[in-house]
């Protein structure tokens, strides 16, 4: 580059501390990784609680107390089609915990 050159010949930003000290403490360090539990896998924890080991077996065995349709309950379990705040309640009473827990 010659002398009349509006160019700087380094084009990028040099620093002389780390970028640690640059960012704020929150994005520094996680203190506490956090797994958030999705209504399928409430629903499938529940059923196993309950003594169940496969979704079909729970309904076979609560299929008059459910009072629900065997596709629900597995679409449910499978994440194919989300728990409705009905179906929720009906799982609250058969298989315990709240109705919110499962939602």
């Amino acid at each position: 580059m010659d002398n009349g050159s509006l160019m700087d010949p380094v084009s990028y930003i040099t620093y002389d501390a780390p970028s640690n000290e640059n960012r704020t403490p929150w994005t520094i360090k996680v203190g506490q990784t956090v797994r958030m539990i999705e209504p399928k896998h409430r629903l499938i924890q529940a059923i196993r609680e309950a003594g169940y080991e496969t979704p079909t077996d729970a309904w076979r065995a609560n299929r008059h107390k459910l009072d629900i349709s065997q596709d629900l309950m597995i679409s449910n379990t499978n994440g194919n089609r989300d728990i409705s705040r009905k179906a929720a309640e009906k799982y609250a009473r058969v298989f315990g915990h709240t109705a919110g827990w499962y939602l």
